[in-house]
């Protein structure tokens, strides 16, 4: 739809856009009539959240998306069913043990607590009112209501219905909001009685901060208890453990596991050196042994048979041994025994070199080595291989009871370590749970801190009323039903499917468009509706011209039909025939007798200037028959126009041979209508029967849209155009 177009709708219904804004807002103004005045009280609460301190001076909660999401649980904690339960309950508590008498009007108007009065009987208050002290009042109330859901301070507070000041639906009507990105909630009520308004906001603040502190601190509560509970299992657990190790370190002797195993390795490692030495000093004894032997036996032998020194000798290493055994052990308690030893070995020595010397005579042997230093080597590998032999057997042993050590160190080893392995789990698993108990009692000190929460603007006592919103309302009232008159209009315009306009029915049949006709009121207005029908039927007689009207064989004849019944053919052939005797021309009107005997009477006066009109009726059933044409020309021959009114032809159906004589037809079509697929197929035929397209007239067009096809409409000029055209004319003048 085009802006033109809408101006045009607006300007054809304005009295009724004028009219549904004026009826709402005289409607909103009588339902308003009377209204009653309330009270607003305001108070903002810092909470801290955003900008406060924390315990670790870390400021705030965290980014911007945690800070809104803790704000949005505050208001979700104010919303809550709880906090305005007890706001109820506390004002139902205050007013309880006020006197009608001595009410200040800083508690509530008289008024209020009379309605109070007549919800509650008297018995119920005198047993709820403890004299004059409110928090004791409170607590029976608080107590009373719990009790069950059937009892009178129950049904005030939960009923459905609306009680004013006392019942929840009454409380939902608390505003509260975050100003801006701040740490401040704005909160306000209004009421009617000022009083309550101020003090409902009181009640509420505390109610509502006593709500937030119990939920954080029960929250962190909850945590530390357990974090606790939990530190207590896992110190007994690691004193248990750390009491096992300790017994097991006992009954074990061990002090340091790691270097103890460390310096038996370090003292076995030397033993080996020191075997590995003696068996050096021990090989090295027996080869030279058996040398000084093989030299002694050269010139000894008498020796070797000889018992005595035999004896001596065996008896000469076993003191050998034994001295390099006390050697060894080095205990000073074997220090008497050692010097007993060295005097038997010296005097067993002794006594052997007496009898060598004894025995040979000779200072020096047969190869010319003296005898004495082969006797003296040979004493001296004697005791040397005694002592290596009784070195390597205690070594021996020492390596046994180093096996031994070993055995027995490795399982203790093994164990210690699971222990101390279990030790340190344990001993883990306290201090993550100590640092997240300490972490806890730190929470739970910043929630300690973050939960006291401020009132910073306390509710004042409202002393003037709010503004009304009467004239808001009533200009909101007129603009709705302008808006919704306008919107209705559109939308019905847009609906409409009908072929309204005379620039449509060009686009929907693809022929040319010969005239259109208004709807023609019975009072004319400002617009002169004979000067436009006779444009109009003008406008079809020139057409007719230029189709090969002028200078053809008389009488002309011209066929008016249409798709459907009532489209206007009457009226189009009556003004078509008074255009052409207005210039002079005879003409004569057929139309089809109506069935009810009626007659069409014209939207215009009978009394104007125009000449009679020659009308003649026939019969429908006379179109099937060849005589109709016949008839006409007998009856016109001194005519110049014959204009016959056929039937709508989607009942009716017109005989061939009379198409064929027709000279012109004009097919009137309603503007109020659809252009169906019936009415295609009929133009089709219709067409193709007549051999040339029939001539196109719209009826009952609204007036403005006249314009597509003529222009301006003719219509007297307003006082303010008069005006301005003087005013143009007087500067052409000049």
């Amino acid at each position: 739809m085009s802006f033109s177009r809408f101006i045009q709708l607006v300007q054809q219904y304005y009295l009724i856009i004028l009219a549904v804004p004026i009826f709402m807002a005289g409607l909103v103004y009588y339902l308003t009539m009377g209204e009653q005045k309330t009270y607003t009280s305001n108070s903002s609460i810092y909470t801290g959240i955003a900008s406060g301190f924390n315990v670790d001076m870390r400021q705030g909660v965290g980014d911007r998306f945690m800070i809104q999401s803790v704000f949005e649980n505050v208001l979700t904690i104010m919303e809550s069913t709880k906090v305005k339960e007890e706001v109820a309950i506390k004002l139902i508590a205050q007013h309880l043990i006020q006197d009608v008498d001595s009410l200040s009007v800083r508690i509530c108007k008289s008024s209020s607590l009379k309605e109070l009065h007549k919800l509650i009987p008297e018995d119920l208050r005198k047993k709820l009112t403890v004299g004059k002290d409110f928090e004791k009042t409170y607590q029976r109330i608080e107590t009373y209501i719990n009790q069950d859901h059937k009892n009178a301070i129950y049904r005030i507070v939960h009923n459905n219905r609306y009680i004013p000041h006392y019942s929840l639906r009454a409380l939902k009507s608390i505003k509260f909001k975050r100003i801006k990105t701040s740490d401040l909630v704005q909160i306000s009520f209004s009421s009617p009685d000022p009083g309550i308004a101020m003090n409902t906001l009181i009640f509420f603040a505390q109610a509502f901060i006593k709500k937030y502190r119990f939920l954080k601190v029960s929250e962190t509560g909850d945590i530390v208890s357990y974090f606790e509970a939990q530190l207590l299992k896992a110190q007994i657990k690691l004193d248990n453990i750390e009491q096992e190790l300790l017994f097991y370190r006992s009954s074990n002797n061990i002090l340091d596991y790691t270097e103890q195993v460390r310096a038996i390795a370090q003292r076995r490692q030397e033993m080996e050196g020191d075997i590995y030495k003696e068996r050096m000093v021990l090989a090295s004894a027996k080869y030279t042994s058996k040398y000084s032997q093989e030299q002694l036996d050269m010139h000894l032998d008498v020796l070797d048979k000889n018992t005595s020194i035999i004896l001596k000798r065996k008896r000469l290493e076993d003191l050998a041994s034994r001295i390099a055994l006390i050697k060894i052990f080095d205990d000073p308690n074997t220090n008497s025994d050692l010097i007993e030893l060295k005097q038997e070995l010296d005097q067993l020595r002794a006594e052997m070199e007496g009898d060598l010397d004894a025995i040979f005579a000779i200072n020096y042997s047969t190869s010319g080595v003296k005898t004495k230093d082969i006797l003296k080597k040979w004493f001296d590998n004697i005791l040397t291989v005694g002592e290596s032999k009784a070195k390597l057997e205690v070594f021996e042993n020492r390596r046994n009871d180093f096996k031994n050590l070993y055995k027995t160190m490795a399982p203790i080893g093994s164990n210690l370590t699971k222990i101390e392995r279990e030790v340190a789990v344990a001993e883990s698993a306290y201090l993550r749970i100590l640092e997240a108990l300490n972490l806890a009692k730190m929470r739970q000190q910043n929630i300690a801190l973050s939960t006291k929460l401020k009132v910073v603007d306390a509710p004042i006592f409202p002393t003037a009323p709010d503004p009304s919103k009467r004239k808001l309302l009533i200009i909101i009232a007129a603009l709705v039903g302008g808006i919704s008159i306008i919107g209705l209009l559109v939308f019905l315009e847009l609906m409409d499917r009908s072929i309204r306009q005379p620039l449509r029915l060009i686009e929907l049949t693809g022929l040319p468009l010969t005239s259109a006709f208004p709807i023609f009121p019975m009072k004319h207005g400002r617009i002169y509706y004979n000067q436009l029908r006779r444009s109009l039927s003008n406008r079809l007689i020139e057409h007719l011209d230029l189709k090969g009207t002028v200078g053809t064989q008389k009488p002309i004849f011209l066929a008016i039909t249409s798709m459907q019944s009532a489209e206007g053919k009457t009226f189009v052939g009556q003004e078509l025939a008074r255009a052409w005797a207005l210039k002079g021309k005879k003409v004569h009107i057929y139309q089809p007798k109506p069935e009810d005997g009626s007659t069409w009477k014209s939207p215009f006066d009978s009394n104007d200037k125009d000449a009679p009109l020659s009308i003649s009726d026939y019969n429908l059933d006379s179109l099937t028959l060849d005589t109709l044409r016949d008839k006409i020309v007998s009856e016109t021959k001194d005519a110049d126009y014959v204009i016959l009114e056929l039937p709508h032809l989607h009942s009716y159906q017109v005989p061939y041979s009379l198409w064929h004589k027709v000279d012109h037809c004009v097919l009137v079509t309603r503007a109020n209508r659809s252009w169906e697929d019936a009415d295609r197929q009929s133009l089709d035929d219709m067409t193709k029967t007549l051999g040339k397209e029939p001539l196109m007239c719209l009826n009952g067009v609204k007036i403005n849209f006249l314009t597509e096809i003529i222009g301006p409409i003719p219509r007297k000029a307003s006082k303010i155009q008069s005006i301005l055209t003087r005013f143009n004319r007087a500067g052409s003048l000049k």
